[in-house]
């Protein structure tokens, strides 16, 4: 399966050589996200979560992505909320839906991150034609011209 071209990927000029498996603080960390990305998380959950302060949570993530666990969790919510658009049907859920399973509260401004991270409004996204993509016949959509 072809990885989404619009998907925010962090530039790996900026991802040092850290072994996760040695920090399991920020193992901790990416497992409560993972756990509740729907959900409103704190900085202090986080650091809850990991066992650390907030200032070593930050130092853990800026050195292995480049990027506060914020800016982080943002962006995996992003790339959930195109996942998600790029599957559903338009006529059985609405954008706002969409935003609200991934995390996001507040729909001006995830349309704002949205637009800004992924070049275009969600509901452009939403609204692609569906084109078969792979061998198993699944469908997903993808902006026209691009195979």
């Amino acid at each position: 399966m072809q990885p989404d071209t619009h998907e925010i990927l962090l530039d790996n000029s900026k991802r040092k050589n850290v072994d996760r498996a040695q920090r399991p603080e920020l193992a901790n960390a990416l497992a409560y996200m993972s756990g509740h990305l729907a959900e409103r998380i704190h900085l202090r959950d986080l650091c809850r979560a990991a066992g650390v302060s907030p200032r070593t949570l930050g130092y853990l993530f800026l050195k292995t992505y480049g990027e506060t666990p914020m800016a982080y969790l943002k962006r995996r919510r992003l790339n959930q909320a195109r996942r998600f658009l790029l599957q559903a049907r338009p006529a059985k859920k609405t954008v706002a839906e969409i935003a609200r399973s991934c995390g996001f509260n507040h729909m001006s401004q995830f349309a704002l991150d949205y637009r800004k991270a992924m070049g275009e409004r969600p509901s452009e996204t939403l609204h692609q034609p569906w084109k078969p993509s792979n061998s198993a016949g699944k469908p997903s959509r993808r902006p026209c011209g691009q195979e």
